[in-house]
């Protein structure tokens, strides 16, 4: 694991969430009563030090065509973003130099993953129900690839400062929960979350960030693990009444419940996914991470994607945790 915030990561992270506020703040309380939690009552004890952060970062932040772009981003569109920066981390600070065919290669291999099929990437973006703004910006990025991550990075570049600003201002409570985070991975037994991060990154760098608090974000090459996910998922290794809850409430839910029907037969990426259940990828991104944080579901990577498949030790888990509980 590494064990601080990535800056250039960090900032990306937070220009796409850059105006946190009440409908935010709405958004994240209804995801957390659908975990089957109290989410006004989490909310106030974790998200304070969130708002906080937040806050601190849009005061200082330098608004450009770049932060534009990424402002409420799609969530596999961002997640595409990193990916490819991941790959070439000095393109945040030179992509004006590398070759224009060196990177169209490189975005073209990003962009397949999320709009690959028979007939091409516009019937692959409709088919998926991507919605126009993501649709916009996917045919932007695969007319125009340099010209789109120039943008993007130097909106990074020129928020770097924005992000050392709001770092300052919650350095004690971020200090904690880094702490928090690095015990978790010294001994992944002692959550449940950690123990499938554990498992399905063995060499695959987990990277924590603050800026999606309660997201682990699976790509290829690395995994970005929200510093308050375990708090959502649960803080103890042994079955709880509250992990009870969540579990029950994931598997009431339609939607999940035809996921993981689906899983039974085979391991499958979002995008298989999304198509097979016939939901939009990122209404599929916000169910495979909620069926992460329960258990229900693990990550293996195969022929160079990050395929979901049902996770039978965490199933299992939440059967005889329920006896346990119930009888």
């Amino acid at each position: 694991m590494i064990t601080e915030l990535h800056p250039e990561f960090e900032t990306l992270f937070l220009l796409a969430n850059s105006q946190w506020g009440d409908e935010e703040k709405a958004a994240a309380v209804k995801e957390l009563d659908a975990l089957g939690m109290d989410g006004e009552s989490f909310y106030a004890r974790n998200f304070r030090v969130v708002e906080k952060y937040f806050a601190a970062f849009q005061k200082n932040m330098v608004d450009s065509p770049g932060a534009a772009l990424l402002r409420g981003m799609d969530v596999i569109l961002l997640g595409l973003y990193a990916e490819i920066f991941w790959r070439r981390p000095d393109w945040f600070a030179a992509i004006s130099a590398a070759e224009d065919g060196e990177v169209a290669a490189e975005v073209g291999s990003a962009l397949r993953e999320i709009t690959e099929h028979p007939e091409g990437m516009v019937t692959g973006l409709e088919t998926l129900g991507f919605s126009a703004d993501t649709k916009w910006q996917v045919m932007l990025l695969s007319q125009s690839p340099k010209k789109q991550l120039e943008t993007i990075a130097a909106a990074v570049s020129e928020n770097l400062p924005a992000y050392e600003k709001a770092r300052e201002k919650v350095k004690v409570e971020l200090t904690g929960l880094l702490n928090h985070a690095r015990s978790l991975f010294s001994d992944p037994d002692k959550t449940r979350l950690m123990q499938i991060c554990h498992e399905v990154t063995i060499g695959v760098p987990i990277v924590p960030t603050f800026a999606v608090p309660m997201v682990v974000m699976a790509l290829e090459d690395v995994v970005f693990y929200g510093l308050l996910a375990d708090k959502a998922a649960g803080n103890s290794a042994e079955f709880t009444r509250e992990e009870l809850v969540v579990g029950a409430k994931a598997l009431s839910e339609k939607s999940k419940l035809e996921i993981l029907m689906v899983l039974k037969e085979t391991s499958l990426y979002n995008l298989e996914i999304a198509e097979k259940v016939g939901l939009t990828p990122a209404t599929v991104s916000h169910h495979m991470n909620t069926l992460l944080l329960t258990g229900f579901v693990e990550v293996e990577k195969k022929g160079g994607k990050a395929y979901f498949r049902l996770a039978p030790k965490g199933i299992q888990r939440f059967l005889e945790g329920a006896g346990q509980v119930l009888l």
